[in-house]
């Protein structure tokens, strides 16, 4: 009845329950008990294996924002189309692997295409993650969409390269960005330190 849904769900929920007692609640035929047990940090492995192929999309995002789950399911999410819940969840998760923050970028990148607007909130958290790995910035930064290359523009993690070419962005708001990026500054205070050390001052530089 629903008062015993509404039990499980509680119980469900609760981080103590016993691994066995969620293996059980992760086969029964309640979504809402599902969604609950995928987001338990206690329940086990094999059962979030097996709701990571559940065919609700919002169940497959609990077992991508558990932190509990092993990087090798949440590696699984990368190698099939990912869902807008999913993916966020994967930014979301600091236990997902940052390799696999390339593959999100790339999916949401490709998922667009064709699209007047894209997920920004995930490109967002992707971006604030202090593990990306810069791949994820470049693709980022070479997207057509605007929002998405300002975001990327921010990023202190921007390759050299990318930096550059944004530096020429037609849309202000973009350039603009670059130049206030803190790389910008690292990068200028390095070559100050060079030119410093080879005698040269900021006249001979230019000279």
């Amino acid at each position: 009845g629903v008062g015993d849904v509404s039990v499980q769900a509680r119980v469900a929920g609760n981080p103590c329950t016993p691994k066995e007692v969620l293996a059980r609640l992760s086969t029964c035929e309640d979504d809402a008990v599902l969604h609950v047990v995928a987001g338990n940090p206690n329940t086990p492995s094999s059962a979030l294996k097996t709701l990571a192929e559940n065919a609700r999309p919002f169940i497959r995002a609990a077992v991508a924002s558990n932190t509990s789950t092993p990087s090798n399911i949440l590696e699984s999410f990368v190698d099939v189309v990912i869902d807008g819940g999913v993916a966020f969840s994967l930014a979301s998760n600091p236990s997902t692997p940052p390799h696999c923050l390339v593959g999100v970028v790339k999916h949401l990148i490709e998922e667009a295409r064709g699209e007047r607007q894209v997920d920004e909130d995930t490109f967002r958290k992707i971006s604030a993650r202090e593990d990306l790995p810069s791949e994820a910035v470049a693709l980022m930064a070479r997207s057509r969409y605007a929002n998405v290359r300002w975001i990327a523009a921010t990023n202190s993690r921007l390759p050299p390269n990318d930096l550059t070419i944004l530096s020429n962005d037609l849309l202000h708001m973009i350039s603009s960005a670059v130049a206030e990026n803190t790389r910008v500054q690292m990068l200028a205070d390095k070559l100050s330190c060079l030119l410093s050390i080879n005698g040269l001052g900021e006249e001979d530089a230019r000279g």
